[in-house]
């Protein structure tokens, strides 16, 4: 196999090419496709069963015609790799009387649920972050508006139905929302009767009729003490033409709080700025922990205090899914608490 001439894939790999190829690792070393996967490279499936190893997908991906140039094998070696650590393959060390990284074998083993094969957020902890960004971004949004003194006002919210994108109560009580949004490139029309408010909790869900985009396989899930979460939001950049889609990593800090005001909230330490609020916090792992709501920095004149290292709250997924069942919206939150 040549590994170096022009036509290898030799540089480093964006996310399209590396999300590619997990997903035919996946296919190939799936047992359910054992008959397929040695078809594919000349061998009988009908003799005793052999496992796969990374010469033998490498033959795979290049028989199928996966990719324009030939894939470099230490740089395909490397996700397959961190696919095993994730848990997401399998490896079964090397062939009988082989060694080396060439000849280690791999199994995929589907432990997922059904809603989360949907997409490839559980990829997520093989192939980063900004792979999360690259699947998420089509489904948060930029909700704007004025607020009373007639200055411009922005939120975020997320897709998660064709006609229902969430969002944090506050983002549609502290500003009057523009009739027409942009949503996903479709000029969406919104008014009061689309909006819905939680009563107690910082939730809302506006209603569009423009069918929309969600995105694939994105499950909720609790949030978990110390798990790295990214947020994701529209918040003001001063100086810039319009606000860009911005992702910041932190942990979560707390699992849970409560607000003055008596709401449950989960605390984290990503970023979090005025327009950001009712963007999705999802982990590493492609879970949806919650949504950004407060700012918790302590603002004191006391100089003990300046040094007050941020917090930022926001709604923790699993009261997101009581809320939106409080108010009897006939749509459900994709959620796997595991128990």
């Amino acid at each position: 196999m040549e590994l170096w001439n022009q036509d290898t894939m030799n540089a480093p790999w964006g996310v399209t090419s590396r999300t590619t190829l997990a997903v035919w690792a996946v296919r190939f070393f799936n047992p359910v496709n054992y008959a397929d996967s040695c078809n594919a490279i000349g061998k009988n499936s009908n003799e005793k069963p052999e496992l796969f190893d990374l010469t033998d997908f490498m033959t795979y991906l290049e028989n199928k015609k996966v990719f324009n140039k030939k894939p470099n094998v230490f740089r395909a070696g490397q996700i397959l790799q961190k696919m095993s650590s994730a848990g997401i393959l399998h490896n079964l060390g090397n062939k009988p009387g082989e060694f080396g990284f060439f000849s280690d074998i791999y199994l995929f083993l589907n432990t997922y649920s059904e809603t989360r094969r949907q997409g490839h957020f559980w990829l997520a902890p093989a192939l980063g972050a900004d792979f999360l960004f690259h699947l998420s971004a089509p489904g948060v949004v930029h909700i704007t508006g004025k607020n009373k003194d007639g200055n411009v006002k922005a939120g975020t919210g997320f897709i998660f139905h064709p006609h229902h994108i969430l969002t944090c109560r506050h983002v549609v009580c502290d500003m009057r929302l523009d009739r027409m949004q942009k949503f996903q490139g479709f000029e969406c029309t919104v008014d009061e009767k689309s909006v819905y408010k939680h009563k107690k909790d910082d939730v809302a869900v506006i209603r569009v009729d423009e069918p929309l985009k969600p995105v694939a396989g994105l499950v909720f899930q609790p949030p978990v003490i110390a798990q790295t979460v990214f947020t994701l939001g529209y918040p003001k950049i001063p100086c810039t033409r319009e606000a860009p889609l911005t992702m910041q990593p932190g942990a979560v800090t707390s699992e849970s709080v409560v607000s003055l005001q008596g709401e449950s909230l989960f605390l984290y330490s990503a970023i979090s700025r005025p327009g950001n609020s009712g963007g999705p916090v999802i982990s590493e792992d492609g879970y949806v922990v919650g949504i950004s709501s407060e700012d918790l920095t302590m603002k004191s004149n006391d100089e003990k205090d300046s040094a007050f290292s941020p917090h930022y709250a926001g709604v923790p997924s699993h009261i997101i899914l009581k809320a939106v069942a409080d108010m009897g919206l006939d749509v459900e939150i994709p959620f796997e608490d595991f128990e």
